[in-house]
Order: C-alpha cells, then structure tokens, then sequence
C-alpha cells in the first residue's frame, strides 16, 4: 500500500481521530473509533476483535468509495452535520448502512423523505419526489412504509416518472402495474359511463358540430388518463368542456359533471395501497 498515492479527508483530516479508514479510491479518513463502535455493532466487534489481537492495526481497507464513507461517517459523527438528501447517491449509502448495520441511517431517510407527505390521509396528499427511484430503494433495503406511500403516488403519476435507472424488483412492479391497470379502468369506465349517458340526449341534435367536438374530447381524455390517471388529468381535460348547446339545454356541463367526481377520486387517491403479498 506504500506504493499507493493517498489523500487524507478534509472533513475528517489527521488528528481527528487516531483509527485509519481507508476508502477503495484511497482516501484516508482518520475517526475516533468508539463513535464507530457507539454506532455500528460490526464495526463494535471488528474493533473488539482487534484490540484482542497482538497484531492490532489502526487502519482498516474499505469496499466504499470516499464519497460513499464520508456520507456514512458523518451518521456515525455527533459532532458533523449530515448531508441533505440525494436520491442519487443514496443506495451506496443504504448499502453500507445495511452492511454495517447502522440502523439510524434508514430511520433518516424515510424522515427525511416523509417530511413533505405527513397529511398522509387528507384529500391531497403532498408528493414523493421521484417516486419510482424511491420505490426502488424501499423494495430493496425492505422500507414497507415508504415503498407503500411510493406505490401511492406511482398509480396515478405521469408514464414519465417511471423512468429509473435502478434494478427493480419484478415482483413489485408487476404489483405497481396492477395497481395503476385497476386505477386506469376505474377511471376510464367513469367517463366513457358518462359520455354513454348524455349521448342519446344529443343524437338527433343540430348541433353537430358542438357534440363531435365533445366526442372527440372524451376520446382525447381517455388517452390522457391512460398516461396519468389522476384527479389532476381530469380536471386539466374538463375544465373548458362543455355539453350546453340550444337543442340540449337540459345537460350540466362536463367539468360541472367532473367536479361532482372530485371528493370520491381524491380520496382514492389518498389511500394507501398494500405491498405484494409474500
């Protein structure tokens, strides 16, 4: 290891602490070793183990990178702050948490994640940023709770936020897909109901024009709800609808018809859904 060039850590500089953590990108990180003994029982019997043996050393080689172990040390570190929330760098993270059994380090990030979705059972729910990278992690580092309120948000989310770059579980997405297939259809056979409930009052109407445009507009919103099947997609489609004509004076206009739907889709939304069964 002589011949390797190292760096020592800003954060955690020479003197800080008398134990050696080296990163696999060869970052050196000095730490006071009973914080890591306080907070990790791996690290609590490797350092007992160590402390038995005559051939004790005070450094120890790393499968994380340093990016990865300054995140992780500074949980481990009462006296440094945390960095915020990064999605993207989370899962080496949970990797070492789960390795090293820091427990603190998952009770963190689903308060940290939780904090803008605690009116959990009200109407309107606030949303999960990037849902599907969340449902991810949950499923991985077995987050029930969380992976539930992702579940949630990923029914009626837009096609899009399903991109990810993490592997996923497939038995988790083929219950997400189900979820979303049930939320489609409930909603689809909601307006296609209704537009079969106004269209004899208009089929020998006059005004052809103003009802081909209502039947192209209902088409339109069943492709919408396909790729986003929400409370949201249906209110952007039925707000400048309308069915009043001359001839037809005795029908509500659509987006007063819709608005009669809300307090029933919303608190669909709300719900929980539960997790695949085992």
């Amino acid at each position: 290891m002589s011949n390797v060039e190292m760096r020592n850590s800003e954060e955690f500089p020479p003197g800080y602490g008398d134990f050696r953590l080296i990163s696999s990108d060869n970052v050196v990180f000095h730490f006071p070793p009973w914080f890591l003994s306080h907070m990790s029982p791996v690290f609590k019997d490797m350092l007992a183990l160590a402390t038995e043996d005559s051939q004790r050393t005070n450094e120890l080689q790393m499968t994380e990178d340093a990016e990865t172990l300054d995140r992780f040390l500074r949980f481990c570190d009462p006296l440094k702050k945390v960095l915020p929330l990064n999605l993207d760098k989370l899962q080496p993270l949970l990797e070492a948490a789960r390795k090293y059994q820091v427990t603190k380090i998952f009770e963190w990030m689903e308060e940290r994640i939780l904090a803008d979705v605690e009116r959990v059972m009200t109407p309107a729910p606030a949303r999960i940023q990037d849902p599907m990278t969340v449902l991810a992690l949950a499923t991985r580092f077995d987050l029930e709770n969380l992976a539930r309120l992702a579940l949630r948000e990923l029914v009626k989310a837009p096609a899009k936020e399903f991109q990810t770059s993490m592997v996923f579980e497939s038995d988790m997405f083929m219950h997400l897909f189900h979820l979303r297939q049930q939320r489609i259809k409930a909603m689809v056979d909601r307006v296609l109901a209704f537009h079969d409930a106004v269209k004899p009052a208009y089929t020998y109407c006059g005004q052809y024009q103003v009802h081909h445009e209502l039947d192209y507009s209902i088409k339109r919103l069943v492709v919408a709800l396909t790729e986003e099947p929400s409370w949201a997609t249906l209110k952007r489609n039925g707000a400048l609808w309308s069915t009043n004509c001359p001839a037809c004076t005795n029908l509500l206009p659509a987006a007063q018809i819709f608005q009669g739907w809300k307090a029933e889709i919303l608190e669909e939304e709300a719900k929980v859904p539960e997790l695949p069964p085992l």
